[in-house]
């Protein structure tokens, strides 16, 4: 049976598991709070994207450095294609990684720019370096379990405002959350963008290595070694080891 915890993509439902006679199961009349908390695979039925949306928005408003629960909700707001709902989760993302998380906050709004109005865009535009925090004046959102200026249920908002705010991202923590969720790939591009700017960090060096050892994705490598160039960067003998181990592989296969 195939392993579909692995499929690298931000947002899909649960596969439709086999009863004892094999046949499809529908679940979807169960509540959405009975998940497994696999990784989706399929967008969810129409009749209860609102359930799964907001069984998401609660996961945010009791643990709020849930990224993977922050990329599905994006993804699924988006699916919707519904203004309020886009702004609202995506206004929750920025404000539970703070200042951190560059490179991920500035994927996601990429993603969902089109559904946004100029003032929402230019809001949080103006907030990617600086971060957003719950007290930020902000384009009021009414779907938003962060920020301070929600309207409907703020007692949770008040519960967890002040430890969202402070939760600030390194690129390792953030690329491990991303490996952690699936999302290899994602993790892949943002070490590589910190390795270019941070040539010197042993850890972020590590981790990219062993992404590439992980996936036997010899090309990227190969590319990443000339980005850096000749200049010196973090491990470089250990690039070098990794390199030659591919080329070999690539030799005894010709052959």
């Amino acid at each position: 049976m195939s392993d579909h915890s692995k499929v690298d993509q931000p947002y899909m439902l649960l596969c439709e598991p086999l009863s004892a006679e094999g046949v499809h199961l529908d679940l979807s009349p169960l509540e959405p709070v009975f998940d497994s908390g696999q990784k989706w695979l399929k967008p969810p039925p129409v009749e209860i994207m609102d359930k799964v949306a907001d069984h998401l928005a609660h996961k945010i408003s009791r643990q709020p450095t849930d990224l993977t629960s922050h990329i599905q909700r994006i993804a699924l707001c988006h699916e919707v294609g519904d203004n309020a709902l886009i702004y609202g989760a995506i206004l929750d993302l920025f404000i539970a990684l703070g200042n951190g998380g560059l490179s991920l906050r500035t994927r996601m709004l990429q993603k969902v720019v089109d559904l946004l109005t100029d003032d929402q865009r230019d809001s949080l535009n103006r907030g990617l370096i600086s971060g957003i925090n719950a007290q930020d004046p902000m384009p009021l959102s009414r779907y938003s379990r962060l920020s301070k200026g929600v309207t409907g249920d703020t007692s949770l908002v008040e519960q967890v405002g002040s430890s969202a705010a402070a939760v600030e991202y390194d690129t390792i923590d953030e690329a491990r959350d991303l490996i952690d969720s699936g999302h290899i790939e994602l993790a892949q591009k943002l070490l590589e963008e910190s390795m270019i700017l941070e040539r010197d960090r042993d850890d972020i060096s590590r981790e990219l290595l062993g992404i590439y050892r992980h996936t036997r994705h010899g090309d990227a490598l190969f590319a990443m070694k000339d980005q850096l160039g000749s200049a010196p960067f973090a491990l470089r003998h250990e690039w070098e080891d990794l390199a030659s181990s591919f080329s070999g592989q690539t030799n005894s296969g010709e052959g």
